[in-house]
């Protein structure tokens, strides 16, 4: 089975959700997921050879055992996606079957439907299966794709809180931000490095003389092997130069005012025209995109941040 240049696609909604997996776990995910094509309407039986699933997870090609566990340790875990409409709490993996012939068969959870398949309204990210087997780390996955995301942007700015709750990181682990930087942000940053095809930096910034937020400056390798267009605009220099960071942030404002409109959009739509009435009057105070009334029905309901551009 050849794995290079297979591709790996995922909604936004996944690649943010709140869970953590053993680096031979990740892996397993991203196989089954390159195996999703583009057109695909719903999920396959996806077939690996054992032999050559356990020499991709570095564990030797007889370590039957091994595989299986971590199969079993996989299917137990619990993803978190927290949606407009609701608060998801899925399992990745439906089954795994285990075949005389020495085959395995991997089925992905149906709920997980919207997260893999039929993606094409640009809220997703995408990147090569061959950037991130080499990881060694769970934490360095979910760390990659976090900045893979913003790659056109060139830089992410998350809370320290809520990187540990997407990772899925107990309190009593590392709870000294001294010991989550060195254990996690700076292992996962030399992994990033040296092993994808990434390059990432980041900074601490403090609130009331704490780390309160991260900030990660990513560009991708000079050579780096094309992927595929990219899917995130607005297109933007990378944060090479202090002359660069007022775009940036330009960019970086345009683009989070994209992510948090377009959802807001799609459930306004889906209201009754009773439950829009009250909000179609405001269409005449913007242009003719129509947001003025979604942001007056969302601010209503609780949904619109006040600080959101």
């Amino acid at each position: 089975m050849t794995e290079k240049n297979r591709l790996i696609v995922k909604h936004n909604g996944l690649i943010e959700a709140r869970y953590t997996l053993s680096a031979p776990e990740a892996k397993i995910i991203a196989l089954v997921a390159s195996m999703v094509q583009k057109d695909d309407k719903d999920f396959c039986t996806y077939t690996f050879q054992a032999a050559d699933l356990l020499k991709m997870l570095g564990m030797g090609e007889k370590n039957h055992a091994r595989l299986r566990s971590t199969l079993k340790r996989l299917m137990r875990r619990v993803i978190s996606i927290e949606t407009l409409r609701s608060d998801l709490d899925v399992h990745f993996m439906s089954s795994a079957e285990y075949l005389p012939s020495g085959r395995v068969e991997l089925s992905f959870d149906p709920k997980l439907k919207p997260y893999f398949l039929q993606l094409h309204n640009g809220n997703y990210t995408k990147y090569l299966i061959e950037d991130v087997l080499r990881l060694s780390s769970g934490y360095s996955f979910r760390i990659y794709e976090l900045c893979k995301q913003y790659l056109d942007i060139g830089k992410r700015t998350i809370e320290v809180k809520h990187l540990r709750e997407i990772l899925e990181l107990p309190k009593g682990i590392y709870p000294r931000f001294t010991n989550f930087d060195t254990r996690i942000l700076q292992f996962s940053q030399k992994e990033i490095n040296e092993k994808t095809n990434l390059i990432i930096t980041y900074t601490k910034n403090r609130k009331d003389r704490r780390v309160h937020s991260i900030t990660f400056f990513i560009a991708e390798k000079k050579g780096a092997k094309p992927e595929v267009k990219r899917v995130r605009a607005p297109k933007s220099s990378r944060a090479k130069s202090q002359s660069d960071l007022e775009a940036l942030k330009r960019a970086e404002d345009d683009a989070r005012y994209e992510r948090h409109i377009k959802p807001l959009k799609k459930a306004f739509s889906e209201l009754s025209e009773a439950e829009r009435a009250p909000f179609e009057a405001q269409t005449s105070l913007w242009d003719s995109t129509g947001d003025a009334k979604v942001i007056a029905w969302a601010k209503s309901e609780g949904l619109w941040e006040e600080e959101t551009p």
